[in-house]
């Protein structure tokens, strides 16, 4: 369990963005995927990259199809002569990262951006490579066969069953049709997303996340640069559990883990917040995950459509701060966000956001 801080409310979001929608950019390069959300990220900060000379970038070699995927990127995150770092792991990880440099006392600003391009690639060969090579990966899997045995056993475990992800996906889709943002537009039934196209084992292709491509950036701020207006990250929590054929890929005590540092720093719990925003690639993590976060399975979350109304990996995490921080500019106090990744979601990253310091 990963916690480099006792608490991080000295930290304050105080400018966000993220691509103008989540969808396939087959045609561009990451960069101009990435140039103009750092640019709407600094101007809603009210601060200029002069200003800036902490950067946390967020990506994987893999999907963008070449090493050093950062690279790619540097000139426009402006990772040129200053400390830029990159994080090859979910969006909300790199959060805590650049948080961490706040409160070192370092740096009094700091960029954080994901960008992540699931289009470009083969996904199937990209999902095969992080499985061990000698035994599992000549066998074909990917993270939608983990995915589906996840699922099954689940289900198994738990008496619930697919009827109950389709309740969670036709949910997320009503969302998502107010959400300019989001790739999945149109809202669909339960009995849509029964009806649709067998993907793998008992998962459904409405159940699923299209593939996407986009950017999602974020500027923290020491409080002396916080000014009025700011988000403050009250707590942050992040646990990685063991390989996913070490483990039950049923049990959540890994998110419970990172939930339990993050109300302890933050002295808030799901409760107390009006927004829940939490990433599901599929729709029966969502059944999973949310127990564990203090939440009843059938709660009604993510406002903006969340994951499932599309959001590509590694961006996800930060795209439901994002999506939280805006929601508290509006006026709610409280908001939790989650995010895992990995095979069989092997790792969690959870955070409470506020618009009290604390």
């Amino acid at each position: 369990m990963i916690s480099p801080m006792a608490s991080p409310s000295g930290v304050a979001i105080v400018g966000v963005a993220m691509s103008d929608r989540f969808e396939p950019r087959t045609e561009l390069p990451p960069s101009e995927i990435v140039y103009p959300v750092v640019r709407d990220a600094l101007a809603d900060a009210g601060v200029s990259m002069d200003d800036v000379l902490s950067i946390v970038s967020c990506s994987q070699d893999i999907y963008d199809g070449r090493t050093i995927s950062s690279m790619g990127v540097n000139e426009v995150l402006g990772g040129y002569l200053r400390s830029e770092s990159k994080v090859a792991g979910d969006g909300l990880l790199a959060l805590l990262y650049g948080a961490a440099r706040i409160l070192s006392g370092e740096y009094d600003l700091t960029v954080v951006v994901a960008h992540c391009m699931e289009s470009i690639s083969d996904l199937h060969v990209v999902e095969n490579a992080a499985f061990d090579p000698y035994i599992q990966r000549p066998l074909g899997p990917d993270d939608t066969v983990a995915a589906a045995l996840q699922a099954d056993a689940f289900y198994r475990a738990s008496g619930l069953g697919p009827g109950d992800a389709a309740e969670v996906s036709a949910r997320a889709s009503e969302h998502a049709t107010r959400n300019p943002r989001a790739f999945r537009r149109t809202p669909h039934t339960a009995a849509d997303v029964a009806a649709s196209a067998t993907v793998c084992g008992l998962l459904r292709e409405l159940e699923g996340t299209p593939v996407t491509d986009g950017a999602c950036a974020l500027v923290l701020a020491s409080p002396e640069r916080a000014g009025e207006g700011a988000v403050w990250l009250r707590g942050i929590g992040n646990t990685t559990d063991t390989f996913w054929t070490d483990r039950d890929i049923t049990d959540t005590s890994a998110l419970r883990h990172a939930a339990e540092t993050a109300s302890a720093q933050s002295g808030l719990t799901a409760s107390d917040c009006e927004v829940v925003e939490t990433a599901a690639r599929w729709a029966h993590e969502q059944l999973m995950h949310l127990p564990a976060l203090g939440l009843d399975a059938h709660v009604d979350v993510n406002p903006s459509g969340g994951q499932l109304g599309g959001c590509p990996k590694y961006v996800v995490g930060l795209a439901r701060a994002v999506e939280a921080a805006l929601r508290l500019r509006e006026g709610a106090v409280n908001a939790l966000v989650h995010a895992p990744s990995g095979i069989a979601n092997q790792q969690h990253t959870v955070a409470y956001l506020s618009r009290e310091r604390g």
